[in-house]
């Protein structure tokens, strides 16, 4: 079940410094530990997963996913939930049999919008009041959207969806058979716009802004003044010609198309500048050996010009969020460890605004002032939960969401490998004598196959190897 906590002290973190998030651990301790034990396969499965943390505009409500098993329907379902940021109370928002994903908020916090395949089974755009009710139906698309944005005004919304299927298709299909030909019969992605308080009075199909089989839309943003969108798109929508995705301008006025960046190896992911005057991106700058060294973000011109990388001096792979005032957010690994970063347009100076070093954190959103974010975090020892952080006054986050199954879902022990035997030692955070400790035994005696090909080394064990350990007890 989904406990309903907030956390309004720093008892279970510490402070970071200034500008970064600190987590000790995410694991609230049971009262009952003892009760605690290894789930077996079936409890695996049970196991709810918290993902998708979006913030309202205001910071008031974090909207999330939560996704679970469905037996009857031989399936994950998902669906969304909402809490409130300050009072910790948790409320499901969408129910059913299908599921409901991407949720995003309208700019004035009005409307949550999300998409499900509760029609048709096809994915359509829906809007619900975060107060509650029936979700309205906004789009009757022929085909299953994609993605989707609001403008900034809130005043329309853009999606990707695929042209309908041509006559001549079904034709094909009624007389010879359902069949596609690789790497010929290509469905293209394409964008629409529909007007949100038309589609409120009655689901709309939008208007198509891009057409014909020029390229295949990808990821897409309003600028901030909604007259034109910025997107990226392949050749076609096969995986091998990701290497062929360019940066494209929509001016909504004709639907006219410019190719604005045009390098080679893969360009994408556009994001407004705050002033409407420029753009970042993720961009190969190219290279054409991409494939084998990190990405980086670069800065465009919305009126054309050479792009200038900003992250030359990060050394991973930048996955950009979104370009604020202070600067441009992008998340990154760090080792096996994920966080949040900024990164200043103007000198390329990287900071990392989220911790401590092995914080797995992702799914971060920020309110339209900067000041709030929420995002999901897991620990080596915990599932994923919601957390919400103000900056700069709030030094500590507050966990909005967690799970607590009673299981000793994963542990982490340290583990001395020498030849055939292993012996599990006793640390910090690692299993003791309460229950799903991992006993200190010959692991590899029983396994040695595994210890024949890893020899001797010594290693940090964690999850579900830990967990399949503890079973040979």
């Amino acid at each position: 079940m989904i406990r309903r906590l907030i956390v309004n002290g720093a008892v279970y973190l510490i402070a970071s410094l200034v500008a970064s998030v600190a987590i000790v651990g995410l694991c609230v301790a049971n009262a009952n530990e003892a009760s605690r034990h290894v789930p077996t396969i079936d409890e695996l499965l049970t196991i709810k997963a918290i993902g998708g943390a979006q913030i309202s505009p205001d910071g008031k409500l974090v909207a999330y996913t939560v996704t679970n098993a469905d037996f009857k329907q031989d399936a994950f379902v998902t669906q969304i939930w909402l809490v409130e940021a300050g009072a910790g109370r948790n409320i499901q928002l969408t129910r059913g049999d299908k599921s409901s994903t991407n949720p995003r908020w309208s700019p004035d916090g009005a409307w949550l919008a999300f998409t499900s395949n509760r029609i048709d089974d096809k994915n359509q755009i829906f809007v619900i009041n975060p107060a509650g009710g029936e979700a309205v139906q906004l789009t009757k698309s022929e085909t299953a959207i994609d993605n989707f944005a609001w403008s900034e005004d809130g005043r329309s919304i853009a999606y990707t969806a695929t042209e309908p299927v041509p006559q001549i298709s079904k034709d094909r299909k009624d007389y010879l058979g359902d069949y596609e030909v690789v790497r010929k019969d290509y469905n293209y992605a394409h964008l629409w716009t529909l007007d949100v308080n038309e589609a409120l009075n009655g689901p709309v199909v939008g208007k198509q802004r891009t057409k014909k089989k020029d390229f295949s839309v990808d990821s897409f943003a309003w600028s901030r003044d909604g007259s034109k969108i910025a997107f990226s798109a392949t050749l076609n929508p096969d995986l091998i010609q990701g290497v062929t995705s360019d940066v494209y301008l929509l001016n909504l006025a004709d639907d006219a198309v410019t190719k604005l960046v045009s390098l080679p190896g893969p360009d994408s992911n556009p994001r407004w500048s705050p002033d409407g005057k420029q753009i970042v991106f993720s961009s190969a700058m190219g290279d054409t050996t991409y494939f084998a060294s990190n990405a980086r973000l670069a800065i465009v011109p919305a009126a054309g010009g050479a792009p200038r990388s900003i992250t030359d001096s990060f050394d991973e792979n930048p996955n950009l969020l979104e370009w604020r005032a202070d600067g441009v957010y992008f998340t990154g690994q760090q080792k096996t460890a994920s966080h949040l970063f900024r990164v200043d347009p103007a000198s390329g100076k990287v900071t990392r605004v989220s911790g401590p070093d092995g914080l797995l954190a992702s799914s971060f959103s920020l309110t339209r002032d900067g000041r709030q974010l929420a995002f999901t975090a897991a620990a080596p020892t915990s599932l994923a939960e919601v957390l919400r952080r103000r900056f700069p006054e709030l030094a500590c986050p507050v966990i909005c969401c967690r799970f607590d199954f009673g299981l000793v879902v994963f542990m982490t022990c340290l583990v001395d490998w020498d030849g055939m035997s292993a012996v599990t030692r006793a640390g910090p955070g690692r299993p003791n004598s309460a229950a799903g400790h991992v006993p200190q035994r010959s692991v590899a005696a029983r396994s040695p196959a595994i210890s024949g090909r890893i020899g001797k080394f010594q290693a940090e064990s964690t999850g579900l190897f830990a967990i399949s350990r503890a079973s040979l007890a």
